[in-house]
């Protein structure tokens, strides 16, 4: 009887302090708001510091309650602090301080890792550089890069040149590599239709001035890296903008975003039109645009990025000096037996369905992979006063790259694969 009393009792107990002792376990990644992972996050729990991310922004620790208040800081970032429930695939979103001088954290060559510290020329465009013009064209904020000019012939028109790569290309984006969020952009043919992009949902622009090497194939003339711009941590909200202008500019868009512990979503849509200055130079522009992150483990984290855009745009031509010093704001007109470009209703009818997939995983604290798969869908017309073309684009396409890195040493290693 006395034996049975004792681990009688002893049960008892262990009924009841066990939770007590219980260890309940929080794991997830700290990212920035373009979805670069963030290293050396200080973690605070009840205002008591407890750990930092790691390498792959990854972070775990536990604890005796099953929710806690925690603090995620870093300089350069907005501090985060609320209440969080025992998860293993947390995702924290630190937003850019708009208050303290940045950092300027590039992702250019798989680095991750302060502007100061990458050998190559690299220019960043943050959320704050963007946001200083209006959102309807992006050509003015990348003008401010010393080395890289764009232009814009016509409304929704775009030019490139980086370094002078395109002293002999008339128009378009050619001989530059573009990558958004990781994924290749750019065809397999060279071609960028980057005048398809709704500027309100970059958040960054990285660009690499010369070729890019292995790492990015034969984009001789430079490469450019766009990043979503994405909703802040725990953000649940609906934005509208409305924009008026001279010249029958209008525009507006729409976009719907949430942030949980574990996803980070936001669906868009865009509208712009404009009249322009020059006689047949109107301009329409339509975007829908979905993007998500999704921490399906500690381990491993899917993003999308999809978008159709419907984009319409005149092009007016070139006139002469006796033209331009009578009339500059008319349109090419007719010469001989060719007509004019009103007449020959010259325009850029551009459609296009894009659809991007990638699967990042962390092998450990040493070894991790991103590969990445996209397809593409283009209808090109264009009626001009020379010619008539109209064409079908289809695109696939994938990047994969594996990343070892171990204190100060860091190696990738992998392909890329496009097809059109």
């Amino acid at each position: 009887m006395h034996f049975k009393s004792a681990f009688l009792i002893v049960f008892v107990l262990q009924l009841f302090l066990a939770p007590a002792f219980a260890q309940y376990i929080f794991k997830g990644k700290i990212a920035g708001n373009d979805s670069a992972p963030l290293q050396g996050v200080s973690i605070a729990v009840n205002q008591r510091v407890i750990t930092s991310s790691g390498s792959n922004g990854t972070f775990e620790f536990n604890s005796k309650t099953d929710s806690v208040n925690i603090r995620f800081s870093s300089i350069g970032y907005q501090t985060v602090s609320a209440v969080y429930g025992a998860a293993e695939n947390m995702l924290i979103i630190l937003n850019q301080s708009t208050t303290l001088l940045e950092e300027a954290v590039v992702k250019a060559y798989e680095g991750n890792t302060a502007l100061k510290n990458m050998s190559a020329t690299i220019s960043v465009l943050n959320k704050a550089d963007l946001e200083r013009y209006s959102n309807t064209s992006i050509v003015a904020a990348v003008n401010t890069v010393p080395g890289v000019k764009m232009d814009e012939r016509s409304p929704g028109s775009y030019r490139l040149s980086i370094r002078g790569n395109l002293l002999r290309s008339p128009f378009g984006v050619r001989n530059i590599k573009v990558y958004w969020n990781g994924i290749p952009f750019t065809d397999a043919n060279g071609n960028t239709y980057l005048n398809q992009v709704g500027f309100n949902n970059v958040g960054k622009v990285e660009i690499l001035k010369g070729p890019g090497g292995s790492m990015y194939g034969a984009g001789t003339g430079g490469v450019v890296l766009l990043s979503t711009r994405n909703p802040v941590n725990n953000e649940h909200s609906i934005v509208l903008n409305v924009l008026a202008a001279s010249y029958g500019t209008y525009g507006s868009d729409m976009a719907y975003k949430k942030s949980t512990d574990n996803s980070n979503t936001s669906l868009s849509y865009a509208h712009q039109q404009s009249d322009g200055w020059r006689n047949h130079t109107n301009m329409r522009r339509d975007v829908a645009n979905y993007t998500g992150s999704f921490t399906i483990s500690k381990k491993q984290t899917i993003h999308t990025n999809i978008f159709y855009s419907d984009l319409y745009y005149q092009t007016p031509g070139g006139i002469t000096q006796r033209q331009m010093d009578s009339a500059a704001q008319q349109s090419r007109q007719a010469s001989g037996s060719f007509k004019s470009a009103a007449t020959q209703q010259a325009a850029i009818y551009l459609k296009t369905f894009y659809a991007g997939f990638a699967n990042e995983y962390n092998f450990n604290d040493q070894w991790s992979n991103v590969t990445s798969v996209y397809t593409s869908h283009t209808q090109f017309k264009n009626p001009s006063i020379l010619n008539y073309q109209r064409k079908t684009e289809q695109g696939i396409g994938g990047r994969s790259v594996t990343k070892f890195h171990r204190n100060n040493f860091t190696s990738h290693a992998g392909g890329e694969y496009q097809y059109g």
